[in-house]
């Protein structure tokens, strides 16, 4: 029996960005830039998802769109975008994230990001 992919994806899939980060962070001067860096990552992901239901929305309309969304492979990509999207918050979240957040959103304003304090 196949675990489910809530179970198998985030731990390897924040590694990844953990690492992503570790590996891209030092080409970027300032702490503003970095801050980016998974935003920048998460965001041209969650597009690239979104293009097989976009199509199908644009084909099918929304009723067709559910429908095939949720079985077979956009099934499956749907459920990946979501553990995705989930393990990105995860990361930027300041309470579960030290490695990440602390590196890369210490200098961030309101006019250029979001701060969780003062």
């Amino acid at each position: 029996m196949i675990p489910p992919l809530y179970l198998t994806v985030p731990l390897p899939l924040y590694t990844a960005m953990v690492v992503y980060y570790h590996l891209i962070a030092p080409r970027f001067e300032t702490e503003k830039q970095r801050a980016y860096l998974l935003s920048t990552l998460s965001a041209s992901v969650m597009s690239c998802i979104s293009l097989p239901f976009l199509w199908t929305y644009v084909t099918s309309g929304f009723g067709g769109m559910y429908a095939v969304g949720q079985e077979g492979w956009m099934g499956i990509l749907a459920e990946i975008g979501v553990i995705i999207f989930g393990v990105y918050l995860f990361g930027k979240s300041p309470f579960f994230a030290g490695v990440i957040y602390a590196d890369c959103i210490a200098d961030v304003s309101i006019c250029t990001g979001f701060q969780w304090w003062d």
